[in-house]
């Protein structure tokens, strides 16, 4: 989906910078918005019910049956 943006012009340095830093031109500014819209949706959906702790992950455990 196209859609147009208004976005402040330091802010629009940072995002081209940081666009050329990750993938080496200043094209990808969708691509590196896209990311960052799509982490910062992702981590608010992975806090618990109350909102002040980080969804618990068991991720490395040897034996998770143990520790639940």
């Amino acid at each position: 989906m196209k859609t147009t943006l208004m976005i402040e012009d330091g802010l629009y340095r940072e995002l081209v910078s940081e666009s050329v830093s990750r993938f080496g031109n200043a094209k990808s500014i969708s691509k590196m918005i896209n990311q960052l819209l799509k982490s910062h949706f992702e981590a608010k959906r992975k806090k618990s019910m109350f909102g002040c702790m980080p969804e618990l992950s068991y991720e490395g455990m040897r034996d998770k049956r143990d520790r639940i």
